[in-house]
């Protein structure tokens, strides 16, 4: 799970697109207008989506666009036509944001209750990725390529003494150590539990640790500030993977940028 953008384009002018589609909604709305679909047949069901599926086909709304399906020239290895972001803290909205206090959100200048099709100003795009891209460097340059990881993520803490500590990193080293020497799908080596964080296969290369605030799970099973310590952890990559998606994205407002007609970006979320 994680945030997927996609790269569009427009067969026809942007406004008359909305308006097909909002056409199309709105028709789609009738059919299912009073109906409580968890009551309904599983047959009234596949009737009532046949026939929203049929006011769709009718409008021919699947030909108002194309994907776009485009390699980056800069780096091969990522499609010019989409940015990925997972929801957890590897995530480049969650590095970014950690990092520079901006994310995609903040390069498209996109709101996050925003429609699901977003058609950004390309231009102020790519100045913003290009300010992100060189802040995070400075960044980056700054920390020698380290980040900062919260130890309690989880909030779990427990009475667990010395001993304890080591007799559960044992219980786990010797779980996980047979999993990984039989190459199992579960046998990844670096997870995280109520028991703690483990990271069997590919040990940190922790620079520091520091005292500060972050989020964890109270007894009601909600969020507070609690105490917390953090490692500063070196990152092998110094961040590679990031640099080059940004400069990718700008690489993608270029291409939109010398390009006919309207093109538009698909959000998960």
């Amino acid at each position: 799970m994680g945030l997927d953008v996609y790269l569009y384009k427009l067969n026809k002018p942007i406004k008359e697109v909305r308006k097909l589609k909002a056409l199309c909604e709105k028709r789609q709305e009738r059919v299912w207008k009073g109906k409580n679909y968890d009551k309904l047949p599983e047959a009234k069901r596949k009737e009532l989506h046949e026939e929203s599926d049929k006011i769709e086909a009718d409008m021919k709304i699947n030909e108002l666009e194309t994907e776009i399906q485009l390699k980056s020239k800069k780096h091969p290895d990522f499609e010019l036509n989409y940015i990925r972001s997972s929801y957890n803290s590897g995530g480049t909205n969650h590095v970014l944001g950690d990092a520079i206090g901006k994310d995609l959100y903040w390069i498209f200048n996109r709101k996050r209750e925003s429609e699901y099709e977003f058609s950004p100003n390309w231009k102020e795009s790519k100045k913003r990725c290009e300010q992100a891209l060189k802040e995070f460097k400075k960044v980056i340059e700054k920390t020698g390529g380290c980040y900062a990881m919260d130890v309690e993520s989880h909030g779990f803490l427990s009475d667990a003494g010395p001993n304890d500590v080591l007799e559960t990193y044992s219980k786990h080293l010797i779980r996980e150590g047979t999993r990984i020497n039989k190459n199992t799908a579960a046998g990844f080596g670096a997870y995280s539990c109520k028991e703690g964080q483990f990271f069997l296969n590919k040990p940190l290369r922790v620079r520091a640790i520091i005292p500060g605030k972050g989020l964890g799970l109270t007894d009601k099973g909600g969020f507070s500030n609690r105490d917390t310590m953090y490692l500063v952890v070196e990152n092998e990559s110094k961040f590679d993977w990031y640099i080059e998606q940004l400069e990718v994205i700008s690489e993608m407002c270029d291409w939109v940028l010398k390009q006919k007609g309207d093109f538009v970006l698909h959000w998960s979320s």
